[in-house]
């Protein structure tokens, strides 16, 4: 299968709370990375990356991600961690799992089609 190398991908994000601008890259750089090697056209991706340093007894860094194909189907993966690093590191294995891949196999967990209803 080949991959999807058209026009580039239309990626934005939500900051919430303290992030790092190295996390910042570090989220854009992971989904275009997928979105690229995704078998199917991604259209937009958004995500959302939210930080507490404050929280007791520990931190909490959450990311989240939608991804559009281009068929109406929306991947939707998220992840907590104590650091954002290893909250987008977990987001990151979550969507690989969920997009359809150089295997031609299809994702392993149930993606919604919001038009067909499947």
């Amino acid at each position: 299968m080949q991959h999807h190398r058209g026009p580039s991908i239309s990626l934005t994000a939500m900051i919430d709370g303290p992030v790092k601008p190295a996390d910042r890259i570090q989220v854009f750089d992971e989904l275009r990375k997928l979105c690229h090697h995704s078998t199917r056209p991604v259209t937009p991706a958004a995500a959302r990356l939210f930080s507490d340093p404050t929280t007791r007894p520990r931190p909490v860094a959450i990311a989240e991600c939608l991804v559009f194909i281009d068929d109406g189907t929306v991947v939707v993966a998220g992840a907590v961690a104590t650091t954002m690093h290893q909250a987008i590191d977990e987001l990151t294995v979550r969507l690989r799992r969920r997009l359809p891949d150089d295997d031609g196999a299809a994702p392993r967990s149930a993606v919604r089609n919001p038009e067909s209803g499947h």
